[in-house]
């Protein structure tokens, strides 16, 4: 252990950080509940998987939270951060359209990134420039890489980002001859650097010796060598993995009386496709639920009926820091254009479905 000076030096300088509006993590700004809980979101040497069953969001979530939220976060509080997101689902285009579409919905158009690449017209483009500026400064900060998808390669773009950022020195293997690369100081310790990969099960396998290896062992390698030990720990890196459900944890359970259990869907740890064993190394997993998929009449007291597909439910499903396990937070959901907000409580918008049909047609933009 450190000694209690180091400790407590260390933890003063925090505080007086914060005092002078340094902060050493970034808050899910836009879910203010979950935040005054205690839940502080994103720090430094920490790694979340965000995971959901196919077609949920959890590419939508990892964008608004990863992406969209700590941008306009740091910016707001000129913080620095930098970003590559390695995007093995979509392209580069794709993504970018997305981020576009979901600048568009801030400003009143609902737009999809589908219907900006197929069907906007030269007055619906015209609107887009008003998005320039903000667009094109979010490029300084976030890289989207679309053509490497191997562990070696994400870990070097993800090494070459923070050794910018840092002094390297040659020092002497601790056990035979020769040297190794080290970091002998961050010169930015306030910068924060982020990883976002979308989607574990996309991770191209890599040789082990002279076999390739498959990918239950390229996921396993990638977590606890590369994620833990290298960019966490080492490089204090702040990463975030997007892991599906396993497909075959979606069949409905019912009860005694014939009504499905919709506890029993909500996603799982134990549910982690291709290798459940990932999650041992992460401080925290983030599930997406959507109970429209299931034809659930109701969830956890929410009527689900006014909302239709526009419902989800974010579920903590491991929390080694905040200690909010099982916290679940219901949130209005518009995936044409990456939209999230939490849905009020029970006693403010009440039970019936007509409030939540009000909140609902706020909520959805119509230019």
């Amino acid at each position: 252990m450190k000694s209690f000076d180091e400790v407590y030096g260390w933890l003063t300088e925090l505080s007086d950080d914060r005092e002078e509006g340094r902060f050493h993590h970034i808050p899910f700004y836009a879910f203010q509940r979950l935040t005054q809980s205690g839940f502080y979101g994103w720090a430094k040497s920490q790694y979340t998987i965000i995971t959901a069953h196919s077609g949920v969001g959890k590419t939508h979530l990892t964008k608004y939270l990863a992406v969209i939220n700590t941008y306009f976060f740091c910016k707001k509080y000129n913080l620095e951060f930098e970003m590559i997101y390695v995007a093995m689902e979509e392209s580069e285009d794709d993504f970018s359209n997305s981020i576009l579409s979901y600048l568009m919905g801030r400003l009143g158009f609902r737009m999809s990134a589908a219907d900006l690449k197929f069907s906007a017209t030269k007055e619906q483009l015209k609107a887009l420039k008003e998005v320039e500026t903000i667009y094109t400064d979010m490029r300084k900060y976030i890289k989207v890489i679309d053509d490497v998808s191997n562990p070696t390669g994400i870990y070097k773009a993800f090494r070459d980002m923070v050794y910018k950022d840092c002094t390297i020195v040659q020092a002497p293997k601790e056990s035979g001859s020769g040297t190794y690369t080290k970091i002998a100081s961050f010169n930015k310790p306030h910068k924060f650097h982020f990883l976002v990969a979308d989607h574990y099960s996309l991770l191209e396998p890599e040789s082990i010796g002279e076999e390739k290896a498959d990918l239950w062992n390229t996921m396993g390698t990638f977590s606890k060598k590369w994620i833990n030990k290298m960019m966490m720990k080492r490089l204090r890196g702040t990463i975030i993995m997007v892991q599906q459900q396993e497909s075959s944890s979606e069949s409905k359970i019912f009860d005694n009386r014939g009504k499905v259990i919709g506890e029993k869907l909500e996603p799982s740890k134990s549910n982690l496709a291709n290798n459940k064993e990932t999650q041992r190394e992460a401080q925290l997993v983030i599930g997406l639920f959507a109970p429209s998929h299931y034809d659930l009449p109701e969830h956890r007291g929410i009527p689900i009926g006014p909302y239709k597909d526009h419902i989800r439910f974010m579920k903590i499903l491991k929390d080694r820091w905040y200690g909010k396990v099982n916290a679940r937070v219901p949130l209005f959901f518009d995936g044409a254009i990456t939209k999230f907000k939490e849905i009020p409580r029970l006693e403010e918008i009440g039970r019936d479905e007509e409030g939540h049909k009000k909140f609902v047609k706020k909520n959805l933009n119509q230019k």
